[in-house]
């Protein structure tokens, strides 16, 4: 996607996040057990500040994080304005520290920040009985990133007890082959025509990716086939989202 969509997305959905906190700061947050909406802005606007300042500083900062100010609506409407004019001044090629060590430039950052706006404005619009969504093509690439990025890999360091399983994902037009072993995860994407996954998830893009963010149950998606495979993605998923 391109940067000028993920900067409009980070836009979007904060001013959708903040349009529903400013209701009751001290509503609680079921996704986000022991959390408040205040608990939710303030991260959201600490996440956006470290992310300035690994950019600025090309490292992490330290000391952190900064104390939060008596007006924590204004602190994250102002932190994702610095955020949205830095990277849109930088451009995605610039360079930024990051966690991913294959991908150390703002563009790593612009598409995060992007999927975490969405995931937390669906956070707090949840705590006043409305369900979000997110647009078609954010989603779809937000399964991208959490499959890839997140959850594909080597996991020798830190594996997950349990039996092999193959999932697949359908959503949006698009298709996830996801490969489970105790110390190595895969993801093909778009694969050719299958063999057979053991359980299978369909939905729409946006349940799709909110399903992998653990923000919604398993009854809002379709599932079919060995019902232990997808319980296993969901519990990876538990790991990898936390």
């Amino acid at each position: 996607m391109e940067a000028a969509t993920y900067l409009a997305a980070i836009r979007t959905d904060s001013d959708r996040l903040v349009r529903a906190a400013v209701r009751d700061l001290h509503a609680p947050v079921a996704c986000c057990p022991g959390w408040t909406v205040r608990d939710v802005v303030e991260h959201l606007a600490v996440v956006y500040l470290d992310k300035i300042a690994q950019t600025r500083l090309l490292r992490e900062p330290s000391p952190w994080p900064p104390p939060a100010p008596p007006d924590p609506i204004k602190w994250l409407t102002d932190a994702r304005d610095d955020l949205v004019d830095l990277f849109a001044r930088l451009g995605p090629a610039a360079p930024s520290h990051t966690w991913h060590a294959p991908d150390q430039t703002v563009g790593f950052w612009l598409r995060r920040m992007a999927m975490e706006t969405a995931v937390h404005a669906g956070d707090v619009t949840a705590a006043f009985g409305e369900r979000g969504t997110v647009d078609m093509a954010l989603a779809v690439d937000g399964i991208d990133e959490v499959l890839e990025v997140m959850l594909a890999g080597d996991w020798s360091d830190a594996p997950q007890p349990g039996p092999d399983h193959q999932v697949r994902l359908l959503a949006g037009g698009r298709s996830w082959l996801i490969s489970l072993a105790t110390e190595l995860v895969t993801v093909d994407r778009d694969p050719p025509p299958p063999g057979p996954a053991e359980g299978v998830v369909e939905a729409t893009a946006s349940d799709v990716f909110l399903w992998l963010w653990r923000r919604l149950p398993d009854e809002a998606v379709g599932r079919r086939g060995d019902q232990a495979a997808v319980a296993r993605l969901r519990d990876w998923m538990g790991v990898v989202t936390d």
